[in-house]
């Protein structure tokens, strides 16, 4: 997995792969989600569903506050508020038209109707009266009524007037209280009670009552176990982030929408940043992610902050492409928060912004590893910025930030290093990919195949070590993987163990076992070392991205000289039995290769016919120009700007092996031009 370009081209297979709705690719999608949703019913099911608190029912477990929260105390406010409401016993709502009303009644008095206007009661005792005393009592009632009428503030305590009144008439004590009773009924209270109006009071006295505030510190006893969880105590354990024992259906919508929408992005931005990704690549990230996100669920399951996202960031950034290895690292470093959100919005903030920390800090030291030391130390590095991001936010959000909460953070960081860069070649050999950790072991001299090429074609080892020499030099310039270049070259010429004897770099001098052979045998035995390169490569299980180095490195070029020798034999063979069979240098990795082998090769073969700089820079400008005009380099968008570079980077390295040379300066005639000295096609160098 590499960055690769095509001439000509606007967008990789990956963008054409999303136009045409690929099957394979939205079988992954779904695959992913499947995934996603059977991790957020796992952390339901494992976590929520056995030991969360339901409203209304008897909690499960004693719960103790982990956060410092403030909080509204709804029943003793709403105590205090019954109390004040309680103080308020009626309110009275005065009779605007009461004293027109009593002084028609005592009018009426005097009338023959009279006793019509009182009640029953009164009716029946006046009623048993004679006729001159019931006029009588009609008489003092209202006279004494319109005199109380006349005087100041009559409406106040009217039945104590009335009856001071009333006692000092000479008439018996029965006839004062009937004539008490007459007026009684008729100076009805002006004010009378008004529920409405009462009922607003209690509710306005109420309201003005502040809300009790409570504050729990960690520690607190939030509910004890077998207490029934109040509306209160629910609303107060949601805000310390414990688990609910429903089903977050709405977390769970939420996160699907978000993993479906967010999964288009890496490929789309492969494609615009043409990135090659392949279908196992996709696979591989999708599962990464997998693995990524379940341990931090898990993680979250055992309430334990231990920066479980690290893992899924530190695989990313040594098995991907930097910039595709930040978009994904950044996008799976939130998703990965939210699949572990248990309801705790803190906790889910701490987690996302200490993995967005993460992504960055990784994509600014993931880079130049050649030690298994170096990959761990990268690793810790980006383990320290998480959790100086994570300890940030603690004191920003008022969490905890004790002595044993660093401990967890500075132990985490380490134990995740250890383990990120050991399970490294396990996911090396499942997906096929080029960690820098698999790249630094292929690159070892103890390699199998390497050993091989040591001890029984020392001459093309010799020669795959200055290739490498030359293309690591070269990718550093020019901003590729150097240690993947380096590898390609080491291993790009393996096909030569099969026949090493018919390569001129193992040949002892004046030993030419071609000149023995027909111009066509010659061409064969050399072009073959291509496929049995291929073919030493499946055996030993050599990575995918390796073998493309062997298959490209030559591209189609034809093997001039013997394609000449064979038409001056007579022979009336095409071009192409003379041609290697391909692909053209894909990547520019590839293409690096490919130029710097046939640069030591030319340089090599000159031998002492060069013996300054200029005709250093004579001979490498001419390979470089043969590639380009033969169309081996048209697949990949080298500019010019990257070609000077690749060529002053390989005359300065070449300068630095060869500068004890005396040599004079004749060019070698490199293929495809007029034949003239080609001691490499020769000799079947190549």
């Amino acid at each position: 997995m590499s960055p690769t370009s095509r001439a000509g081209r606007s967008n990789s297979s990956t963008l054409q792969r999303l136009r045409e709705i690929d099957p394979g690719y939205w079988t992954l999608r779904a695959s992913l989600l499947v995934v996603v949703f059977f991790l957020v019913l796992l952390g339901w099911w494992l976590g929520e569903s056995r030991g969360g608190y339901r409203l209304g029912e008897p909690s499960p477990r004693t719960y103790i506050a982990i956060l410092e929260t403030r909080y509204v105390d709804d029943e003793n406010t709403e105590r205090l508020r019954q109390i004040a409401a309680q103080k308020i016993v009626s309110v009275m709502t005065r009779d605007t038209h009461a004293e027109r009303r009593i002084r028609d009644s005592l009018e009426q008095l005097s009338r023959w109707n009279a006793l019509e206007s009182l009640s029953p009661s009164l009716r029946g005792l006046l009623s048993s009266m004679t006729q001159e005393k019931r006029t009588r009592m009609l008489h003092l009632a209202r006279e004494l009524g319109l005199s109380l009428l006349e005087t100041r503030d009559w409406d106040k305590d009217v039945q104590t007037k009335l009856w001071d009144r009333i006692i000092r008439l000479p008439i018996s004590r029965p006839d004062q209280n009937t004539v008490f009773q007459i007026l009684v009924e008729i100076f009805q209270e002006p004010a009378k009670v008004d529920d409405e109006a009462t009922e607003k009071l209690k509710r306005e006295t109420a309201a003005k009552v502040e809300p009790v505030v409570r504050t729990v510190y960690p520690g607190d006893v939030i509910v004890s176990r077998g207490e029934v969880v109040t509306p209160q105590k629910f609303r107060l354990l949601e805000a310390q982030g414990y688990p609910k024992g429903n089903l977050p259906y709405r977390s769970l919508a939420f996160i699907l929408l978000s993993v479906f929408v967010w999964s288009f992005w890496p490929t789309v931005y492969a494609a615009c940043r043409e990135i090659q990704v392949s279908q196992r690549d996709l696979v591989y990230i999708f599962c990464l992610l997998s693995i990524g996100w379940a341990i931090q669920v898990l993680s979250a399951l055992f309430k334990a902050d231990t920066l479980a996202f690290l893992p899924l960031t530190g695989w990313l950034y040594l098995t991907l492409p930097t910039p595709l290895a930040f978009h994904v690292s950044l996008g799976g470093a939130v998703i990965g928060a939210l699949l572990s959100y248990s309801g705790s919005i803190a906790q889910l903030i701490l987690w996302a912004l200490s993995g967005i920390a993460a992504s960055i800090t990784g994509y600014l030291v993931f880079r130049g590893s050649n030690t298994r030391l170096d990959l761990w130390k990268q690793q810790c590095l980006t383990g320290l910025s998480a959790a100086v991001a994570a300890s940030s936010v603690r004191w920003w959000l008022g969490l905890p930030l004790a002595g044993h909460v660093t401990g967890v953070y500075l132990l985490s960081v380490l134990g995740w290093a250890t383990f990120t860069v050991a399970l490294l070649p396990m996911l090396d050999t499942m997906f096929d990919i080029l960690s820098p950790l698999r790249l630094m072991d292929l690159s070892h001299p103890s390699n199998p195949l390497l050993k091989r090429l040591q001890m029984e074609a020392p001459g093309t080892y010799h020669h795959t070590l200055m290739v490498g020499t030359l293309c690591e030099a070269a990718a550093d310039v020019l901003g590729l993987d150097s240690l993947l270049v380096k590898a390609g070259a080491y291993f790009h010429d393996i096909g030569k163990l099969k026949r090493p004897q018919f390569f001129a770099e193992n040949q002892m001098p004046g030993e030419n076992l071609h000149d023995d052979l027909k111009p066509s045998m010659s061409a064969l035995v050399i072009l073959s070392h291509v496929k049995d390169g291929l073919d030493l490569a499946r055996r030993y299980n050599l990575p995918t991205r390796i073998r493309q180095f062997i298959a490209e490195h030559h591209g189609t070029t034809c093997l001039t000289y013997f394609y000449r020798k064979s038409k001056a034999r007579g022979e009336d063979l095409p071009r192409e039995q003379f041609s290697y069979p391909g692909p053209k240098p894909s990547s520019r990795e590839t293409a690096l290769v490919m130029l710097a082998d046939s640069v030591e090769a030319a340089v090599r073969a000159a031998g002492g016919t060069i013996r300054g700089l200029p005709e250093l820079r004579e001979t490498v400008e001419g390979v470089l120009e043969s590639k380009m005009l033969d169309g081996q380099l048209e697949l990949v968008d080298f500019t010019l700007k990257d070609l000077t570079l690749i060529k002053e980077s390989f005359i300065q390295t070449l300068r630095s092996i060869y500068h004890k040379r005396d040599i004079t300066g004749t060019r070698p005639i490199f293929e495809g031009e007029q034949e003239g000295s080609e001691p490499d096609e020769i000799s079947g160098s190549d």
